[in-house]
């Protein structure tokens, strides 16, 4: 059979070997498309008379089967639901190819068990439409966790198992759901898109070795860039150098509360995968988090840029779950204690620029533990209400705290500056029901501006007392006006949340650079540097 006439009976080949329904694609519209020695070429030019009249889906399975690229030319495509179910290659001119909705359902391209991948340089546009059904069918919908409260959870583009998939230069707006939602993808590589008015604008989950890179992110309704791990797992991925701005938390909220309490709402959010770069981003106005790294082991947090976080602007925890639960694997184990909980983190280089908190690595009760918080600059914090949809934290204060700290942490060579809540906030808590001896420091600090330069833990009441150890030693603090270095003790709210702290003793021990001791048994307090107000501006 020649080009001509495997053209001509190619509708018929296809609708009758297709996984969609001819009633599906009778709504679709048919394009001009042509096959030559390189590619197979779409136009939604209806000039040439005699080419095949294809729909875009009938255009990629011919690409699939003649093994060439699939070449779409400039111009509006409509379509609903997208199969690629063998290796290929989709481009357009970056700007110039828009795929819209062929009827009330949101574009969905599905690819499932498909090694390389790549689609390049085309738009796509949801228009907020709903989709006909969860990605690829599936149900249950593998890890969605809080994130299943969206209704129908797929993606504009929805990869399973696929090997070497490659989304560049990309425009992905308007989805009900997700811009780009990959499950079990490996080596995938998603870079230069433009990603707005998505739910999600890019959720991947046990995907492993991926790279997430120099993306536009804007207007997501509940999160920026999700990685999700279950169970916990390696997950390497690299996060780097995207912008993620105005991340709202839209899910489960109302007219007056906000969507969860620390779930939604991030620029970037991982749950449970480890081994984890995320550097040199841009994340701006997120009602939550810029970065927020839940049950994560050894991640590199590095050179990122976060303003204006409603909460917390970089946080990284153990699950927190009810009060302090035992811990039965003693000491820490590769895997750590046997509830869930982060060990090791970098975070280095980034700057912080208004948040209700700065950067907080925090429930070690619950096993989280050996962090590395250095060479961050953090300025303006503030103290307010945030009013959520949680039952848990219907209602919370944030610290406006710079740097909170606590279990086997080193807090050393940070500038904080104008925190309308403590400098630093550093705690030796131990593991619960672990004798595991934590250390933290704070060494080789500058705290300018704030109530409180430094303050350290006492014990809550009733409180366990462990064999932990705390050092404070070459600090510089200025403009303080509560005290230079102070024990202070957690206040919680009537559904158990810290929500504050008071001065445990009244005694300042930084004000007097000369002091060298351990006023209490497990704090050691080494040369400090309090030099009092702070000279304004002129």
């Amino acid at each position: 059979m020649d080009r001509r006439s495997l053209l001509k009976s190619l509708p018929f080949v296809i609708g009758a070997t297709s996984l969609w329904t001819s009633s599906a694609r009778a709504a679709e519209p048919a394009y001009s498309c042509e096959e030559n020695d390189m590619a197979v070429v779409l136009s939604a030019s209806t000039a040439k008379s005699k080419s095949a009249k294809l729909t875009l889906q009938q255009a990629i399975d011919l690409a699939q089967k003649a093994r060439k690229p699939l070449n779409i030319l400039p111009g509006t495509y409509l379509a609903s639901e997208l199969n690629i179910s063998a290796p290929i290659e989709i481009f357009g001119a970056p700007g110039e190819v828009t795929i819209a909705p062929s009827g009330t359902d949101c574009v969905n391209v599905w690819i499932d068990s498909v090694d390389n991948v790549s689609i390049r340089g085309i738009g796509f546009s949801g228009k907020k439409h709903a989709f006909a059904e969860p990605a690829g069918k599936i149900l249950p919908l593998p890890a969605m966790g809080e994130y299943g409260r969206i209704p129908n959870f797929n993606g504009i583009i929805a990869a399973t198992r696929v090997n070497g998939l490659r989304i560049e230069d990309c425009t992905i707006n308007g989805s009900s759901a997700c811009g780009i939602a990959i499950w079990n993808c490996r080596a995938a590589q998603i870079r230069g898109n433009r990603l707005a008015d998505n739910m999600v604008a890019i959720y991947s989950t046990n995907g492993a070795e991926n790279l997430i890179a120099d993306n536009v992110i804007e207007r997501s309704g509940d999160g920026g860039i999700i990685l999700w791990q279950t169970p916990p797992n390696i997950d390497g991925t690299i996060i780097r150098g995207n912008h993620v701005s105005t991340t709202t938390a839209q899910t489960t909220s109302t007219p007056t509360a906000v969507g969860g309490s620390g779930y939604f709402g991030n620029a970037i959010y991982a749950w449970q995968a480890h081994d984890l770069i995320i550097s040199e981003n841009v994340c701006a106005r997120s009602t939550f988090s810029g970065i927020r790294l839940l049950d994560c082991f050894d991640c590199n947090v590095s050179n990122n840029q976060i303003l204006q976080s409603g909460e917390t602007a970089l946080m990284v925890e153990a699950p927190y779950g009810a009060k302090p639960g035992p811990v039965t694997e003693t000491p820490f184990a590769t895997n750590g204690p046997a509830n869930p909980h982060f060990e090791g983190v970098a975070i280095a280089g980034n700057v912080v620029v208004g948040a209700g908190n700065g950067i907080n690595v925090t429930n070690v009760w619950t096993g989280g533990r050996r962090a590395a918080i250095t060479g961050n600059t953090v300025k303006t914090t503030k103290i307010y209400t945030i009013t959520t949809s949680d039952p848990q934290n219907p209602s919370y204060l944030t610290g406006g705290t710079g740097i909170e700290a606590e279990g086997d942490v080193v807090v050393s060579g940070n500038i904080v500056e104008d925190c309308e809540g403590p400098g630093i906030l550093l705690y030796d808590v131990g593991v619960q029901g672990s004798t595991f001896q934590t250390t933290a420091s704070a060494v080789g600090n500058t705290v300018k501006n704030a109530p409180l330069g430094i303050g350290f833990h006492q014990q809550w009441p009733g409180e366990a007392r462990y064999p932990n150890f705390l050092l404070i030693e070459g600090n510089v603090l200025q403009g303080y006006t509560q005290g230079a270095i102070m024990a202070t003790v957690w206040t919680f709210d009537s559904h158990g949340n810290a929500n504050g702290y008071t001065l445990a003793d009244g005694k300042d021990w930084g004000a007097d650079a000369s002091y060298v001791g351990k006023p209490y048994p497990n704090v050691a307090i080494g040369q400090n540097y309090g030099i009092g107000a702070m000279t304004p501006e002129k």
